[in-house]
């Protein structure tokens, strides 16, 4: 992974981490809600995992932003 993709995710992570939060999910709940594990949850906040683009659009719906705005692009 370069180290631009390391920081993306990263930052990816630590978005997903915060938002979870400031919903008041767990990342049991998260996990639940989006099909898969709380440790998968967990790999993406420490990115120990990749994002898989195919869970984008559901993370975003379920945490109620935008793809655009879950991946820090700038509009």
């Amino acid at each position: 992974m370069s180290p631009d993709e390391q920081s993306f995710f990263q930052r990816l992570g630590e978005r997903i981490a915060g938002l979870h939060r400031e919903r008041g999910l767990t990342q049991v709940q998260l996990a639940e809600m989006l099909g898969c594990s709380q440790q998968q949850v967990l790999s993406f906040e420490k990115r120990r995992r990749r994002v898989p683009v195919s869970t984008l659009p559901g993370l975003a719906k379920t945490l109620g932003i935008s793809i655009e705005e879950l991946i820090g692009a700038e509009t």
